[in-house]
């Protein structure tokens, strides 16, 4: 199937709207270079306004389906920020809390990892035991590779980064 300047278009229109609801600083604009599509990122305020004339850089050019399969990798870079940046946000709010403080509080414990640029959530779980096979679950199962994922046990409003160490099913006795 041909990818046309009208498909770029609309699929671009796709990926800002995206990153509008996602709070994203940036957008991104189509224009023609020397023959070919080219896509700028462009900064924007907090309301989602242009902020200027000029833009942040050039994303892709070349055919419409070569640009867009750039722009489609920036954005995706642009997801992993902001998902990096939600998550040191609460790391630093949370960051007085240990894994053994949480697990004092069993009730309705979660997991919470980041895949895709979303936020997934597993449970909850009633009790430490519960929570922690579910997390080795879902590890051996491929939902998420805690080498190179942050991955979180939510306790009502407290967070803590499991590390590779802490999926360890618990002894049954």
């Amino acid at each position: 199937m041909r990818f046309t300047v009208t498909n770029l278009r609309a699929e671009v229109e796709n990926l800002n709207e995206s990153l509008a609801e996602k709070g994203a600083d940036v957008r991104f604009t189509v224009g023609g270079r020397n023959g070919y599509q080219a896509v700028d990122e462009y900064p924007v305020d907090a309301e989602g306004n242009r902020i200027g004339t000029g833009v942040n850089r050039m994303v892709g050019s070349g055919t419409s389906r070569e640009t867009y399969d750039e722009t489609y990798q920036a954005y995706l870079h642009i997801l992993r920020r902001l998902d990096r940046e939600r998550i040191e946000r609460l790391e630093e709010e949370n960051a007085a809390v240990t894994l053994e403080q949480m697990q004092a509080a069993s009730e309705n414990q979660s997991i919470l990892y980041v895949a895709d640029g979303a936020i997934h959530k597993i449970g909850p779980f009633n009790s430490n035991d519960d929570v922690i096979n579910a997390a080795v679950d879902a590890q051996e199962e491929g939902e998420y590779d805690i080498q190179d994922q942050h991955v979180y046990i939510l306790n009502e409003d407290r967070l803590i980064e499991l590390e590779e160490s802490d999926l360890v099913r618990p002894s049954q006795e």
